[in-house]
């Protein structure tokens, strides 16, 4: 979903808000979808902060010995997200 990045010099605060309302409602909906479509078994609903055992788990796999990573990507776009709002002076 572009709700960030779609012509951010010319969106208002409403507009941001309408495009991420949209963004996250077609993302669930994605997800509902998904949901009944692929049979439960054949389908991994994962959580990240999970770590390696259901992943491994689902795909039959030993856990690896190395510690899950944790790089946090929604913050890391979060901030970047910041900073561009910022230089287009639309945070404030």
């Amino acid at each position: 979903c572009d709700f960030v990045y779609h012509d951010a010099q010319n969106q208002t605060e409403a507009d941001y808000a309408s495009r991420k309302e949209t963004c996250l409602q077609n993302y669930e909906r994605h997800i509902e979808r998904v949901q009944q479509v692929i049979p439960p078994q054949k389908l991994l609903v994962y959580n990240w902060s999970d770590g390696w055992a259901p992943l491994t788990h689902f795909l039959h796999l030993p856990v690896p010995e190395e510690e899950f990573p944790k790089v946090d990507e929604v913050k890391i776009h979060l901030d970047k997200r910041g900073k561009i709002m910022d230089a287009l002076g639309m945070n404030g």
